[in-house]
């Protein structure tokens, strides 16, 4: 069988699954026989305090609150994209809610307590739960 004639300037295309479960895109490097990541690998952003809308519009993730809890009982949901995160400590007297989100099964909300509130849209629909802090 007759093989395709090789364009000496294009290195094969591929997708590479992170270590976080993400899939970038990728190509082998001739030179070396490595596999590179192209247009680099999303980070986390840090957000010193959400208020009261999170901000799902990074695939990274955002890190919010982290030194000082949030305290609000009803968040809104703002830039959400396919696979975006936030993870925000939060510590107030009742659980708090997510319009727009759906709570699934976490840890028992703990009154009066830092807690990690997670959000990630999983590509279908938004979800959020707890998650106590181990002391």
């Amino acid at each position: 069988m007759a093989q395709a004639p090789r364009d000496e300037n294009r290195v094969p295309a591929m997708l590479f699954v992170g270590s976080d479960g993400l899939t970038y895109p990728a190509q082998g490097d001739e030179e070396t026989g490595k596999l590179k990541v192209v247009g680099g690998t999303p980070s986390p952003q840090t957000i010193a305090d959400t208020g009261t809308v999170i901000n799902l519009g990074n695939v990274g993730g955002n890190l919010c609150n982290m030194a000082s809890a949030n305290a609000t009982a009803t968040y809104t949901l703002t830039g959400s994209v396919d696979f975006g995160s936030s993870l925000i400590l939060i510590n107030r007297a009742t659980a708090p809610t997510i319009t727009g989100a759906t709570n699934i099964l976490g840890s028992d909300f703990i009154a009066n307590t830092d807690m990690y509130l997670q959000v990630f849209n999983n590509g279908t629909r938004v979800e959020y739960w707890l998650e106590q802090i181990a002391a």
